[in-house]
């Protein structure tokens, strides 16, 4: 009997579908295809999706070179280069970008789909289906054209060809590929490579490891070699300051003024915290499945191939992890992009709870259970609190009779304002401790509920409780999750309002005309104008990219600009875009009728901002 298949036959579940799986396996795909389409019109296009499009187009379009002067290329070139190209190939604007999202997320729905079927039976093929179905935060995020689904189909990729201990050579060598490319388009995944590598040579021994190192840092060099020096620009920032400069001087002359960082950012220690919960609030299913597989984690596996499949699946899972959080939560630059880091690399979250699932011990020691408990509440709460801003709209929703003194007073009263009224306290802290207190009482709630179960049954408590736990998160996860979603996406069809502002804008700028963009993050309506314009292409990551000071030379060779070059193209551009909320009474004299023309306003731009109107004005 081959590996794959005494993995399989020991494989238990709960219940037997009777060869229905694919069936219920292509239902549950089908229902992720409408949450990716409905996601990939309503979604706001923010920053970072701007940039990788409209840096792409350029670079697709030989406008400008991946690391050229003129243009800031902050990530791995692949990430600009295959939406760029799809800009090419099919027309730029966002519906091409969006829908080749849509395409690529898919794909890594199959293929995760596959290699479950393949390591563990059709049963647990079905099951991670419907994980994506279950868990919105997935197609929220693997719907617009950011890098993360990129990332997530190369690492499925990866994983597919390397698990399961019976991989061709071919395959294995691919895989290394594979792991290299990712490395070219986010260098965030430096350390893919390396850890594949080494499981390969533990997994698979001496050739295949020395195949894969070959193939793997052939890319790599290929990568570097086409691009030097000047790719050296994205490792600048994680080398030490002796190192980095001596790397600078590769691309920038030695002594050249590229200014300082200009403002700061100190959250909180509590949006430090609301940060990391909402992670388990968006993708609780996938983290409290990792938690629930070390607590379960056997000292001896009767298969080995799994074994070491599962070691390697929990090293990189745990290292990308503490890396993004160190990256987000540990700096001041953005904490709430950890939950969205963690997009990049939640695949090999999933294959991690399937692959050492089989392997569970069924009971825990008693003293253990405290700790248990602990992290029941501590998760609990947290993810409550990181809804925090939803229960207050909650508490302000929910009526209950006026009452004084024991007796029923006509009319009603909202929750809020009871509250606030009782305790005198902000609005900000009642919604905290509201949330609290609903967090801690679902916590206990489910605690009793698990210990009755567990007197009734004479189970073993800790086991009982972790399987719960995360059964109770797959099903609850779309009502976790799904209020963030709605307050976060819900601006109308994206697609057809940035066609319609492509469209205003084509009306009154012809096509070569010099553009300062100041209508919003997002300069994606510039590329409907037929024939194109010309922009000052370091505006596409807005305030990322602005130094204080600095030799305007240097920092324009590296795409960077400061506020003496943002004067100066003010004063020489032909057309001024403007969106209307950040419109004042500077730029009103700025832009005063005796020196440029005002044209009509274009039509709302999001459905829930009537401000959202662009304005273009030209120079007379």
């Amino acid at each position: 009997m081959s590996v794959l298949k005494k993995r399989e036959s020991s494989q238990s579940f709960p219940f037997n579908l009777k060869g229905k799986e694919d069936f219920f396996s292509l239902m549950g795909g089908f229902l992720y295809f409408i949450q990716l389409w409905i996601y990939a019109h309503s979604t706001f296009s923010r920053l970072d999706e701007s940039a990788y499009i409209y840096k792409g187009y350029l670079f697709a379009t030989g406008q400008y070179e991946p690391f050229g002067p003129g243009l800031w290329t902050n990530k791995g070139p692949f990430s600009f280069l295959i939406p760029g190209y799809i800009q090419r190939w099919f027309g730029p604007g966002l519906g091409p970008a969006r829908y080749f999202a849509v395409f690529l997320a898919l794909l890594t729905l199959f293929g995760v789909w596959f290699t479950a079927r393949r390591l563990s039976g059709k049963t647990w093929g079905m099951v991670v289906v419907w994980l994506f179905v279950f868990t919105p935060a997935f197609a929220k995020l693997y719907s617009p054209a950011l890098s993360q689904g990129l990332i997530a189909l190369m690492l499925t990729g990866v994983l597919a060809l390397s698990l399961g201990g019976d991989r061709p050579l071919w395959q294995l060598s691919l895989s290394a590929a594979l792991a290299g490319l990712m490395l070219l388009t986010r260098q965030n995944m430096v350390l893919i490579l390396p850890l594949l590598i080494i499981y390969i040579f533990w997994q698979y021994g001496r050739k295949a490891g020395l195949w894969s190192l070959f193939f793997g840092g052939m890319v790599i060099f290929l990568g570097h070699l086409y691009w030097w020096p000047q790719i050296m620009q994205l490792w600048r920032p994680w080398l030490p300051e002796k190192l980095a400069l001596w790397v600078q001087s590769l691309y920038l002359p030695v002594g050249s003024d590229i200014g300082g960082p200009h403002g700061s950012f100190d959250p909180s220690i509590l949006n430090r915290i609301s940060a990391f919960f909402l992670a388990f609030r968006l993708y609780g299913i996938i983290l409290i499945g990792i938690i629930v597989s070390f607590f379960l984690w056997q000292k001896k596996w009767k298969n080995k191939k799994a074994f070491r499949d599962a070691v390697f699946l929990a090293v990189l899972y745990l290292i990308l992890f503490f890396m993004h959080a160190w990256a987000s939560l540990g700096k001041n630059y953005c904490v709430y992009c950890f939950p969205s880091y963690l997009g990049f690399f939640n695949i090999s979250g999933i294959f991690l709870i399937l692959i050492s699932f089989p392997s569970w011990k069924k009971s825990l020691p008693k003293y253990s259970y405290p700790l248990l408990i602990i992290l029941i509440l501590t998760l609990s709460v947290g993810i409550a609190f990181s809804a925090s801003e939803d229960i207050g709209k909650l508490l302000v929703k929910t009526h209950i009779p006026r009452m004084k003194a024991g007796h029923f007073l006509t009319g009603n009263v909202d929750l809020m304002t009871l509250l606030l009224n009782k305790f005198q306290l902000s609005k900000s802290l009642t919604r905290q401790y509201a949330s609290v207190v609903i967090g801690l009482s679902v916590g206990l709630i489910f605690l009793a509920g698990i210990l009755f179960l567990n007197i009734k049954k004479k189970a073993n408590f800790g086991y009982l409780a972790l399987v719960s736990f995360l059964v109770f998160s797959f099903f609850a996860s779309p009502l976790i999750a799904g209020s963030h979603a709605k307050r976060e996406y819900a601006y109308g069809d994206m697609i057809a309002a940035y066609e319609d502002a492509g469209s205003y804008l084509a009306e009154y700028i012809p096509a070569g005309s010099l553009v300062y963009w100041k209508g919003g993050n997002s300069l994606l309506p510039l590329l409907y104008i037929p024939g194109g314009v010309e922009i000052y292409a370091t505006q596409l990551n807005a305030y990322n990219n602005i130094k204080y000071g600095g030799d305007s030379e240097a920092l324009l060779k590296l795409g960077l600009w400061n506020f003496e070059m943002d004067a100066q193209w003010r004063t020489e551009a032909d057309y001024i875009v403007m969106i209307s909320y950040i419109y004042s009474d500077e730029w009103a004299a700025f832009l005063s009728p005796d020196k440029f023309e005002a044209y009509p306003p274009s039509s709302i731009l999001l459905e829930n901002r009537p401000d959202s109107f662009l304005r273009v004005f030209r120079r007379k």
